[in-house]
């Protein structure tokens, strides 16, 4: 024992204090020496104060971020986006006479006009400083118009005073260069009336502003005035507020420093609960919003066809009345044909004799059929028709699966960290379930909203909603349980009659269940005959009745009515090149995004090859960078077995090149079928973040602590993947809202919604000019 300290009563110790843990691990002290400590600086008042002021100043630091972001918004709404009001308020005030039409145009009244001479379709109007009666300096136009919403294309040019003044064209440049798409598409909404013009070579005074129709003989269009030096109006919209501020959100709570990457998931936990519903919630209104604005009733002829925007509704209808035939008029012509099947056949009857067909339905035996799968018709379009009596509309019965999709998408990733990776962060996690619903194309779906996307986001809720009662019935004794993974399985046996390329997600059974299949013996065994038969009967309930539905239409269990479909080639006969599979491949998975200087910002790509291909953004790589860390699955593989998740990533890699494989080869490419692949590189993606945050260790027992340590997220590589995800999402995020707005590709909003597009296009007028 040490001697007593004559000072403090406290019995001394053997070796002297030489840390602070040394001496708070000491018996707690006698009130001589609190007098001692006080006498010192160490009360525990002091203490108590000393902590309170670095919790206030903890939380000065958190507000900080917040505060930054709210001026960096306001800065980007009043500033940005304003720009072209600030850059208009103060032109001078200019005064017009009456307009000059040219000889070009032929009137029509009520402002509408007819282009006899494109060389001369103008309208002059003289203009003057209000302020001296002079010539005045022209900044911005506004050509109005008010009776027709169709666009109509213009160039703007000034004339410069003197008697050797000359046209000064809006498209000229201040050097050899030219500007030729500085034209204005106008029409009666007011947001796509102004044009910027803008300093060429030095600052013109005009005496004449002059606008020239673009257009063929033939062409008619509207003028309702014109104003120079028109103030856009400044303003403040809602959505575009509300899109800053989601930003920011997203900035400040994924910065590399927020405690959310502290948090440890807990599936218990309220606010984490809270906030995966209001996550969910946002996903499917925003997602039903566009598909209700972009839906489209079509029933006519597009030419040489006839189109049909409604064939699930069709088929409900005609499930109802007794028949698995749509109810639509066959040409006699098109039944006498020995091929019907030949694109060019029907063509030359089509221009030849007038024949009318149906595109993309399937023609077999003297009906038209729907090739797309029934699961979506008997689960929601004949229900809903049987209890109202109409035909559900396509943007309804995309908003329950988009609804579906987003719930059991992000249960799946919260599940999959609980299950293999327990000391991931929330952050990590919350990124990872971003990247979940940006990367598995369920916007190219709401984009253009018709029956094209039913089947596939219909698949893809069914995949997530599979997987996670897969997940959920694994217990940690070995066993599962029974009502789930009986629940997983009728979820996956869905796919046959939703999308049969999502069969591929058949195998990712085996790796979720190796360890209950070959080391428990708790399935397909006859120790766990209950499992076995729960995880096996609703593949048969489902099967039976589609392969059932398959044959009573083409006589053939397997035969889903893919290649009796009418489309631009012979299904029933087409024989790919193996050689063109690279070019096409490379297409559908890293062809680059193409960009622009001008809104959308966003520009087609050039995808020809010689098969079947659509108007694309680019390779689903290039529009889903967020995907790119399923290419780099190998590289944690050490990582994914240490947490027994290597299985799971290698097969759901391996899964979505073949199907990519077989897509390309038997259909082309089209952003379309991204969704038959995109979730497979997404889980693979996932889990890969997942692994590459983990670190080496096996996986984490001590799951029991809220927070996880500081050093375990402090580490440079952690923050280095962190601010890589970030950019990842970011930039799928920005491709998927900007690629809405990409002109040429079908369903292109400048043509199907032109209000919306014009009135975005118009935030980004202060760019021009």
């Amino acid at each position: 024992m040490g001697a007593t300290s004559p000072s403090s009563g406290i019995p001394a110790p053997a070796q002297p204090l030489h840390s602070e843990t040394d001496f708070t691990a000491l018996t707690e002290p006698t009130s001589s020496a609190q007098s001692h400590h006080e006498k010192h600086g160490y009360s525990s008042r002091d203490n108590a104060a000393e902590k309170k002021a670095a919790c206030r100043s903890r939380k000065k630091k958190a507000w900080l971020p917040w505060i930054l972001a709210l001026i960096v918004v306001a800065i980007v709404e009043i500033g940005f986006f304003n720009l072209g009001y600030w850059r208009t308020h103060q032109l001078p005030a200019a005064t017009q006479g009456e307009p000059e039409v040219g000889a070009g145009l032929r009137s029509l009244g009520n402002d509408e006009y007819e282009i006899v001479k494109p060389a001369e379709a103008t309208i002059t109007v003289p203009i003057a400083s209000t302020s001296n009666g002079g010539p005045v300096y022209v900044g911005s136009v506004r050509v109005m118009e008010n009776t027709s919403p169709d666009t109509q294309q213009v160039a703007f040019a000034i004339k410069t005073p003197g008697e050797d003044g000359r046209w000064v064209d809006v498209r000229e440049s201040d050097g050899a260069w030219e500007a030729p798409r500085h034209t204005l598409w106008y029409s009666n909404l007011p947001s796509s009336q102004t044009l910027l013009f803008g300093a060429k070579r030095s600052v013109y005074e005009a005496v004449s502003a002059r606008i020239t129709f673009l257009g063929d003989k033939g062409l008619k269009v509207a003028f309702s005035g014109m104003q120079v030096n028109a103030t856009i109006p400044f303003s403040i919209n809602p959505i575009r507020l509300c899109m800053e501020l989601t930003a920011a959100a997203f900035f400040v709570i994924f910065r590399p420093s927020s405690r959310i990457y502290r948090m440890r998931v807990n599936t218990k936990s309220v606010c984490q609960n809270v906030a995966l519903v209001i996550y969910v919630l946002a996903c499917t209104a925003i997602l039903t919003y566009i598909a209700r604005l972009t839906n489209a009733h079509v029933f006519g002829s597009a030419g040489n066809f006839w189109i049909d925007t409604e064939q699930y509704q069709r088929l409900g209808d005609a499930l109802i009345r007794g028949h698995t035939w749509l109810d639509l008029p066959v040409d006699p012509q098109l039944a006498n044909m020995p091929n019907p099947y030949s694109f060019y056949d029907r063509t030359e009857l089509v221009q030849q004799h007038g024949m009318q067909y149906f595109w993309d339905h399937a023609y077999y035996d003297g009906h038209y059929y729907c090739y797309f799968g029934v699961v979506p018709v008997a689960l929601l379009f004949v229900p809903f028709q049987l209890l109202t009596g109409e035909w559900m509309p396509t943007w309804l019965a995309l908003g329950v699966f988009f609804a579906l999709a987003s719930l059991f998408g992000t249960l799946l990733v919260r599940t999959l960290a609980q299950k293999y990776f327990p000391n991931i962060s929330l952050g990590i996690m919350w990124l990872s379930t971003i990247g979940l619903g940006l990367g598995t194309n369920l916007f190219t779906y709401a984009r253009r909203s018709d029956f094209y996307g039913i089947p596939i986001t219909a698949a893809i809720a069914f995949v997530f909603a599979g997987l996670w009662f897969w997940l959920k019935s694994k217990r940690e004794n070995g066993t599962v349980s029974i009502p789930l993974v009986a629940a997983g399985s009728f979820s996956m046996a869905l796919l046959l009659g939703t999308r049969p390329q999502f069969l591929a997600a058949w195998v990712l059974a085996f790796p979720i269940f190796w360890d209950e299949i070959f080391h428990h013996r708790t399935l397909f065994s006859r120790k766990g005959l209950g499992a076995t038969i729960g995880a096996i009967v609703p593949f048969a309930v489902v099967a039976v009745p589609t392969l059932a539905y398959n044959y009573a239409r083409f006589h053939s269990l397997l035969n889903f009515g893919q290649s009796y479909n009418l489309t631009g080639y012979d299904m029933t006969a087409r024989h790919a090149s193996p050689y063109l599979m690279p070019k096409v491949l490379f297409n559908a998975l890293f062809q680059p995004i193409s960009t622009r200087s001008e809104f959308p910002f966003i520009t087609m790509v050039d995808t020809y090859v010689e098969a079947p291909n659509e108007p694309s953004l680019g390779g689903y790589f290039a529009v889903a960078p967020i995907a790119i860390f399923a290419l780099f699955v190998w590289i944690v593989r050490r990582r994914l077995t240490n947490h027994k998740a290597w299985g799971i990533a290698v097969t759901a890699v391996t899964a979505a090149c073949i199907v990519v494989f077989v897509d390309s080869y038997i259909c082309g490419t089209t952003m379309r079928y991204y969704g038959d692949s995109g979730y497979l590189f997404m889980l693979a993606s996932i889990l890969t973040i997942f692994a590459y945050a983990a670190g080496d260790s096996p996986r984490d027992t001590d799951s029991g602590q809220e927070m996880l340590p500081t050093d375990t997220v402090s580490s440079i590589g952690l923050r280095t993947l962190i601010v890589v995800a970030e950019i990842a999402v970011i930039l799928t995020a920005l491709i998927t809202v900007l690629g809405m707005f990409t002109q040429g590709l079908l369903g292109s909003w400048d043509g199907q919604i032109p209000d919306l597009f014009n009135e975005v296009k118009s935030w980004f007028i202060g760019l021009t000019a």
